[in-house]
């Protein structure tokens, strides 16, 4: 992408944002038009919406301007479902549970969302740990072990500690390694896209089947 790389990243949290507020707007009106159980269906649709972010990571080498279009397409789609649950959770709560006891439902609803997005971050902040570990272990492979020795001050069986205090980083090894070897920055996050698609289609069946409660 070249020198637009940097212009492109400064201009993403501005699209996200855009894309946020968009979705927070949009969702209500589409509610009352299909109605809350359809589109909390059609929210099932931020699963796929995530799946492209991985499959762009394995074409940026070969294709980075289709990559970074995938990319921007899975994060303005999620972003803009997610924006709309927030509105969607009050009628929701009526729908399904009846308007007497739906402001209480609501409110209790609302105090898991802390809860869900501590557990979250922490589960996926320590998926992304697991796959930098992950790929630096296989570039170290890779890598001489007197270059390794001599580059970080410790042998390859030290890598674990090495990575947690920062000593060993992932560009480091690349400098050490053979030519052409693949940087396996793009892919960091795979997993994380996966879980959070995951979830995604786990909350579509979970609120499918509430909208079926007798």
């Amino acid at each position: 992408l070249g020198p637009s790389s940097a212009a492109v990243a400064a201009a993403f949290p501005t699209i996200v944002a855009a894309a946020n507020i968009a979705g927070r707007f949009a969702w209500g009106p589409i509610s009352d038009r299909i109605g809350c159980a359809n589109t909390a269906v059609v929210f099932g649709a931020s699963a796929p919406a995530l799946l492209l972010s991985p499959f762009a990571t394995t074409i940026v080498a070969s294709d980075p301007a289709s990559a970074l279009m995938l990319f921007r397409a899975s994060a303005l789609g999620s972003i803009g479902i997610f924006a709309g649950m927030p509105v969607l959770l009050a009628p929701a709560a009526a729908e399904i549970f009846g308007g007497r006891y739906s402001g209480e439902i609501y409110r209790r609803l609302w105090l898991t969302v802390p809860l869900a997005n501590f557990i979250g971050t922490t589960i996926m902040s320590k998926a992304r740990d697991a796959a930098y570990a992950r790929h630096a272990a296989l570039l170290a492979e890779d890598v001489d072990d007197f270059a390794f020795m001599a580059a970080f001050g410790a042998p390859k069986p030290e890598l674990d500690s090495l990575l947690s205090s920062k000593i060993v980083t992932i560009p480091l090894l690349l400098k050490l390694s053979p030519q052409h070897t693949l940087d396996p920055s793009p892919f960091l996050y795979n997993d994380v896209f996966y879980g959070i698609a995951g979830c995604s289609a786990l909350a579509l069946v979970c609120n499918v089947a509430a909208f079926k409660l007798p």
